[in-house]
């Protein structure tokens, strides 16, 4: 027996919105009068849907919204650049006093600091003008960050030396003058 050609995907849904409101009418009329009737009723439905896809089953396969492909990434490697934004290359989540702020890297070098002109600006008198830089390396496909405070800067509750570059991991810990951030690179 050769394969039905499968029904497109319009004509099944209006069918079925047809059939779906008398029958949703019938049965709040039902439930009025009579429950036991009703529930009846929605048995009936159930088994005729049963009885339905048993003899139709390419009716039911045109419900089904086709699968997205997923797409094929790297996923510590940023996005391709798109004409309207910048690349993004992870995002730090403030995990204490930021209350959940999203912060997000999407420029090589990256500068958090007191400095009106930095990436992030964090207005606290324990930030630095230029506390650290956030860079991307995309031979590694890591970010590293570089602390140029005279505060310091903790990563993963170890004080960085003042000039010291370290990479920075998913799920890594970054403190600037007592607010930490935790390290999410980006997943498309």
């Amino acid at each position: 027996m050769a394969n039905p050609e499968p029904m497109p995907r319009k004509k099944v849904v209006s069918l079925v919105v047809a059939v779906s409101v008398p029958s949703l009418f019938v049965f709040v009329i039902l439930l009025v009068f009579s429950p036991i009737a009703a529930l009846l009723f929605l048995l009936a439905l159930v088994v005729g849907l049963g009885l339905l896809r048993r003899a139709k089953p390419e009716f039911f396969e045109a419900l089904k919204r086709p699968a997205k492909a997923q797409p094929s990434y790297d996923p510590i490697a940023p996005p391709p650049p798109s004409k309207s934004s910048k690349r993004t290359y992870m995002m730090l989540v403030g995990i204490n006093a930021m209350n959940q702020q999203r912060v997000t890297v999407n420029e090589s070098p990256f500068i958090i600091g007191r400095d009106k002109s930095c990436s992030f600006h964090l207005d606290y008198p324990q930030v630095s003008r230029h506390h650290l830089t956030i860079t991307y390396q995309p031979e590694e496909k890591l970010c590293y960050v570089t602390d140029n405070s005279s505060n310091g800067t903790f990563l993963n509750s170890r004080r960085m030396a003042k000039g010291e570059k370290l990479p920075l991991h998913q799920g890594d810990a970054l403190q600037i003058a007592g607010i930490i951030f935790s390290v999410e690179y980006v997943h498309y």
